[in-house]
């Protein structure tokens, strides 16, 4: 296990071995992570079940060489136990009650986003750990499936948290 990031970061690496922690991202109240999901008839949730998987060769956007292995919450549906994929991941710090319940420190609120040039981020308007704690609720609008310049990205994200 590396020691601790400085977040938010974007690595690039080998996700494995996911795991089922018991715990989801609720999209219905503000995408925050929860034992037991909020359904209504006007918030019927599908998927976001947080995974712990084992981040493997991570390295940073620059190339950088993350040592060890780093084990990320990561909402996702219905992944097998044997999965193993290569992505990018956003990653931010867990909310203090998912981290003392898990262990795990560290969230990918994004996943998939950046481009094939590595140049950009795309915007898909779950990216927060806490939709509640977002300072500027209008970029999602304005930047929803855009291509958003990393440190712009980043800079929005980092906000709040």
């Amino acid at each position: 296990m590396p020691a601790s990031l400085e977040t938010p970061l974007i690595l690039i690496g080998t996700a494995k071995n996911p795991e089922f922690t018991g715990w989801y991202r609720d999209v219905c109240i503000s995408g925050k992570l929860v034992q037991d999901r909020y359904v209504s008839a006007e918030c019927l949730p599908h998927g976001g079940e947080i995974y712990k998987v084992t981040l493997t060769h991570a390295r940073t956007l620059d190339g950088k060489r993350i040592h060890g292995s780093i084990d990320i919450a990561y909402p996702a549906h219905a992944l097998a136990s044997h999965a193993k994929w290569e992505t990018d991941v956003f990653l931010q710090p867990t909310s203090a009650n998912f981290r003392e319940a898990s262990g795990i420190e560290y969230i990918a609120t994004a996943y998939g986003n950046l481009n094939d040039a590595g140049k950009c981020l795309v915007e898909r308007g779950y990216g927060h750990i806490d939709n509640d704690l977002c300072t500027n609720p209008e970029f999602h609008k304005v930047h929803f499936n855009e291509c958003v310049p990393i440190s712009k990205f980043v800079s929005h994200y980092a906000e709040g948290t």
